[in-house]
C-alpha cells in the first residue's frame, strides 16, 4: 500500500518514502519520519529506513519493531510484535508524555504540567515540585519495576496514549480515583504500620504510597481492573473479598518491589493497622519535627 504524503513523494504504509519519489523537496533534510518519530538513517544507510519510537525501534523495510512489545502480556491475543494495533492509519503511537499534574497557580486557577521521564521541574509550585521528585525517585531507582509485567510502571503509563492524572490530595491519604482516571497524592503523611500488640513495625514514606496507588492506575489503564465498590452503605462478603483480593495484589505485585529497592517496610498483608504521620518529606519514613510554638 502506497500513501501520498506530499507533493510528489509517495510512501510505504509506515512511512518509508518510496525510492525515486522524492522530487519534490529533499526528504533527507528532515529530522522526523513517519509518526513524527526521529529518523535513524544509519542502519540501512536511506532515508526514513528505521524510525525510533523511544523504547522500541521501527524497521521500515518490513516493518516490524526489533523487539517484542514489553507489556505482551498485558495483550495475549496481539502478537508482540504488532505496532499501531496493526492499524497503522487510523492508530497513532505517540510519544509519551501521558501523566499529568494538575495544580493552583498563584490565582487560584486550575492548570497542568506535562510529566517527561527525567525531566526536573524548574518551576515555583511546590506541588508538581513533589510529584516531580516523587515521580523521579521512582524511575531512577528503578522501584517502579512491578512484578505483573516485569516492565516500569511509570513508563508504561507515560508511554500510552490514554491519560492518568495527579492531583493534591485534600484529605489524609493517597488514593485513586478511576472515574476521574485521577491519582490523589497526599504529599504530607506517610504509614506507620503496627503490630498486634500496637507497637510500630515498620514506615513508608508519602512517595511509597504514591507508587500502591499509581498500581491501582496500572490495572485499570492495562488489564481493565476497576477498583471495587459497593452498590450501598453496607458492602456485601463477595465486595469485601474482591476489595481484599485486589489490594492484596497491588501490595505484592507493586509495592513489594518498590519497598525492596527503597529499602522500606515491606508489609506482607495489606489489611495491617496502620496511623499517619507528618513525614520530613516526601521520600523520608522519619517524622517532621515539630516546631515549638511557646512563647520566649
Amino acid at each position: 500500500m502506497l500513501v501520498k504524503a506530499s507533493g510528489n513523494n509517495e510512501q510505504h504504509t509506515y512511512g518509508m518514502p518510496l525510492m525515486g519519489t522524492d522530487k519534490s523537496y529533499n526528504p533527507t533534510s528532515f529530522r522526523r519520519g513517519f509518526g513524527n518519530h526521529e529518523k535513524d538513517d544509519e542502519v540501512y544507510g536511506f532515508n526514513g529506513s528505521s524510525l525510533n519510537m523511544g523504547d522500541r525501534f521501527l524497521d521500515g523495510l518490513i516493518p516490524i519493531p526489533w523487539k517484542p512489545d514489553r507489556l505482551e502480556k498485558a495483550f495475549p491475543n496481539i502478537t508482540p510484535y504488532n505496532l499501531f494495533g496493526n492499524n497503522p492509519i487510523i492508530t497513532i503511537d505517540p510519544d509519551g508524555q501521558k501523566i499529568k499534574i494538575y495544580y493552583k497557580n498563584e490565582k487560584g486557577k486550575i492548570r497542568k504540567k506535562t510529566y517527561r521521564i527525567g525531566e526536573e521541574y524548574s518551576g515555583n509550585n511546590e506541588f508538581v515540585k513533589k510529584a516531580y521528585d516523587a515521580l523521579n525517585t521512582l524511575q531512577k531507582s528503578e522501584a517502579d519495576i512491578n512484578l505483573e509485567t516485569g516492565t516500569s510502571t511509570i513508563k508504561d503509563i507515560v508511554d500510552d496514549k490514554r491519560v492518568i492524572k495527579i492531583k493534591e490530595a485534600t484529605s489524609p491519604g493517597s488514593y485513586f480515583k478511576s472515574s476521574e482516571s485521577a491519582l490523589y497524592f497526599d504529599t504530607e503523611h506517610g504509614v506507620a504500620f503496627l503490630n498486634s500488640d500496637g507497637t510500630e513495625a515498620g514506615r513508608q514514606s508519602p512517595t511509597l504510597q504514591f507508587l500502591h496507588e499509581l498500581g491501582h492506575a496500572y490495572r485499570k489503564l492495562f488489564f481493565g481492573v476497576e477498583p471495587v465498590t459497593t452498590k450501598s452503605d453496607i458492602p456485601t462478603k463477595d465486595e469485601i473479598e474482591r476489595f481484599k483480593q485486589e489490594e492484596q495484589h497491588v501490595t505484592e505485585k507493586y509495592e513489594w518491589p518498590g519497598a525492596s529497592k527503597l529499602k522500606q517496610f515491606i508489609r506482607l498483608k495489606y489489611d495491617m493497622k496502620w496511623k499517619l504521620f507528618d513525614a520530613k518529606d516526601i521520600n523520608s519514613t522519619e517524622e517532621k519535627k515539630k516546631e515549638n510554638s511557646d512563647p520566649k
